[in-house]
């Protein structure tokens, strides 16, 4: 088994997204950037419902 597989988050960053398209990626750039730097390990997760863009 993969280690970093094994490790489990300690921190959930869940981000509801509709019609995003022209901000999603930077908005998961800085999140990314923040949570890292906490040193914990983390997951960042996009909920999409069904957007009409290409949020997604």
């Amino acid at each position: 088994m993969d280690s970093a597989a094994a490790v489990r988050p300690q921190l959930a960053i869940v981000v509801p997204a509709w019609n995003e398209e022209a901000v999603i990626g930077q908005t998961v750039a800085q999140l990314r950037e923040v949570a890292e730097a906490l040193g914990r390990p983390y997951e960042l997760v996009v909920v999409d419902d069904a957007s009409s863009d290409r949020t997604a």
